[in-house]
């Protein structure tokens, strides 16, 4: 599965986050070790370590559904937490371990993003927005005859499913620009196939 494409590296948690914060989410990227660091994927599968595949594992064998581990969670929030900070250290307002500001100067620095804010988005990455594309890519993967115009319909039909739950990640992000543009392809792809399956 293409983290990149599916939008699933921290890069893609953070624009989610504040997107639906109501933060700017623009940057100029001048450290190549942040941008790396952006790039990555998220902590899922066996990057999340034994807590990580026991969350997966509930989320899978309860359809969907199901709650994240706590310490899992709390590890997600606190890696993408590091990498906002690594992308601009001087926009955010951080605590260092005694419970005081880390900068006399940050009179104009933003607090980020509340635990829970940053929770919601990592319960929608991972249960609502990765399961169900890991569905979609088993479904479309599994049988596959190169012969067969089952296949090619099946493989259709599992990336119109793909384009509905990016309409989806756009709408729960709040950015309808990114909703609306794979609502259209969705509907007009329906548009060129009708009366055809």
């Amino acid at each position: 599965l293409d983290t990149h494409v599916w939008a699933l590296t921290y890069a893609h948690l953070r624009w989610s986050l504040l997107q639906r914060a109501g933060k700017n989410f623009q940057l100029n990227i001048e450290d190549d070790d942040a941008y790396w660091e952006a790039m990555k994927a998220i902590s899922v599968g066996f990057l999340g370590g034994t807590n990580g595949r026991l969350s997966w594992k509930q989320i899978r064998d309860n359809g969907g559904k199901g709650e994240l581990d706590k310490n899992y969670k709390d590890r997600m929030i606190e890696e993408l937490k590091t990498v906002m900070i690594q992308l601009e250290p001087n926009r955010w307002n951080v605590e260092n371990d005694s419970g005081t500001d880390d900068d006399d100067n940050d009179n104009d620095r933003e607090s980020l993003p509340t635990d829970e804010e940053f929770g919601q988005v990592i319960d929608y990455f991972v249960r609502d927005h990765l399961f169900p594309l890991i569905e979609i890519q088993e479904e479309m993967f599994k049988d596959v005859d190169p012969f067969n115009e089952e296949t090619v319909i099946k493989a259709y039909k599992c990336t119109q499913k793909q384009n509905a739950i990016m309409e989806k990640f756009g709408a729960f992000s709040k950015n309808e620009a990114m909703r609306r543009s794979f609502e259209q392809s969705r509907l007009a792809r329906e548009e060129k196939t009708k009366g055809m399956m």
